[in-house]
């Protein structure tokens, strides 16, 4: 038996494999399509039993980017890196 390289799949391909799977079209006709062997779809596929990846969101509770971006700069000022400031158990 003969191994050969592992096929790579990115991530544009992965998009279009699962639109193509849920619309119905056939592995073999996926993998033509993609330029990929019919058992690499397959594997991929057999990998989450055929169910596709949730659609992705970002929590309502998640903070917008340019608030995340302010708080990453946040000046550091020397009231705050005093022992009594901490809030975790001094090692002395």
């Amino acid at each position: 038996m003969r191994l050969g390289r592992r096929a790579i799949i990115t991530g544009a391909q992965r998009e279009e494999l699962w639109h193509r799977y849920k619309a119905g079209e056939t592995i073999l006709g996926i993998g033509r399509v993609l330029g990929q062997r019919p058992t690499t779809i397959h594997r991929v596929l057999q990998a989450t039993g055929g169910i596709g990846p949730a659609q992705r969101s970002r929590s309502n509770s998640a903070l917008p980017s340019a608030k995340k971006s302010r708080a990453a700069f946040l000046p550091v000022t020397r009231s705050t890196l005093l022992p009594g400031n901490c809030s975790a158990p001094s090692l002395r």
